[in-house]
């Protein structure tokens, strides 16, 4: 169970693209944002490079994804470290992410 982290949309894509394809409406703003990404080049949302990582359950099989692109930081960046240190999957991470804070 870990976290792997990119700013590679392709490599991202490679990995979780089949477990977010699966369920395309619950991943709808996923697949969009890489998407974009994928067509516009990293900096489409603006100069600094996108966080793309996804989580590996204990079969080893993709159960969770985030992605993160300028100029919004400190909302992934705060999910980043929680996730990080809890060794969570995002399912744990859900209240903590609603305590957040959302503004730049």
């Amino acid at each position: 169970m870990s976290w792997t982290f990119t700013d590679d949309v392709d490599a991202f894509l490679e990995t979780a693209g089949p477990s977010l394809a699966a369920r395309p409406a619950e991943n709808t703003l996923l697949l969009t944002v890489t998407a974009t990404l994928r067509e516009g080049g990293p900096h489409a949302y603006g100069a600094g490079d996108p966080v793309l990582g996804w989580w590996r359950g204990a079969d080893g099989e993709v159960a969770g994804a985030l992605v993160r692109t300028p100029p919004h930081h400190r909302l992934a960046d705060d999910l980043q470290a929680r996730v990080a240190h809890a060794g969570a999957g995002l399912d744990d991470v859900g209240d903590d992410l609603r305590d957040a804070e959302l503004d730049g």
